[in-house]
């Protein structure tokens, strides 16, 4: 059997906020997070971040690669901005910060 096409249209997609009882939920007063779903497997999301979004330290069952569409995201003393791309293995510790202006990426997850 073939495999099969799978197209998405990112303009087709509506933009979400994170669940409530998500633990990377911001909380009153902190900067906030949008996502769209566009594909489960792989997990295919673009997320926007509010400026100064914070990211506590965490990790991923999966291996993950961000691609920044716009914006300046801070992965400790390491920096990336709108081309750039990074890959984070499963279950490898981080956290990370947006920007001044905010970021705006697609993130794929890969179990």
């Amino acid at each position: 059997m073939a495999a099969r096409l799978s197209i998405v249209r990112d303009a087709e997609r509506e933009w979400r906020e994170t669940d409530p009882n998500w633990p990377g939920k911001a909380k009153p007063g902190e900067q906030g997070l949008s996502y769209k779903s566009l594909m489960d497997q792989p997990n295919l999301k673009r997320v926007r971040y509010e400026p100064g979004r914070f990211e506590p330290p965490h990790s991923h069952d999966e291996d993950e690669i961000l691609y920044l569409l716009d914006g300046v995201i801070e992965f400790g003393d390491q920096t990336i901005g709108k081309g750039d791309s990074v890959f984070v293995p499963r279950n490898t510790r981080y956290s990370l910060r947006a920007g001044r202006e905010g970021a705006e990426f697609v993130r794929v997850g890969f179990r």
